[in-house]
């Protein structure tokens, strides 16, 4: 299981976000994690926390969502981005 680096900050959803597209889009044509993981993906862009709002969703919606949608996505990039995403939705839990 990766695990993130100890440090007291998240980098915002819209970093995240910037890095995830690119990579995602360099997937092959038909692999699921490319065009399902892209429909959250890209707005979480223009998110900053999951307390901030994409049009009527809850950014905790998007990113469950998201983190749904990319489960078949592999490789180091993917398993760190994954951890970062989780590290968000646990900020909601405390």
């Amino acid at each position: 299981m990766y695990s993130l680096p100890m440090t007291n900050t998240l980098r915002p959803l819209s970093v995240i976000g910037a890095e995830m597209v690119p990579l995602l889009k360099a997937l092959p044509e038909g692999h699921m994690a490319r065009w399902a993981g892209l429909a959250q993906a890209e707005p979480i862009c223009s998110l900053e926390t999951i307390h901030d709002n994409y049009f009527s969703d809850s950014g905790q919606y998007v990113v469950a969502c998201l983190l749904g949608n990319i489960t078949g996505w592999r490789g180091e990039d993917a398993k760190r981005i994954r951890a970062e995403l989780k590290a968000h939705m646990a900020q909601k839990k405390r």
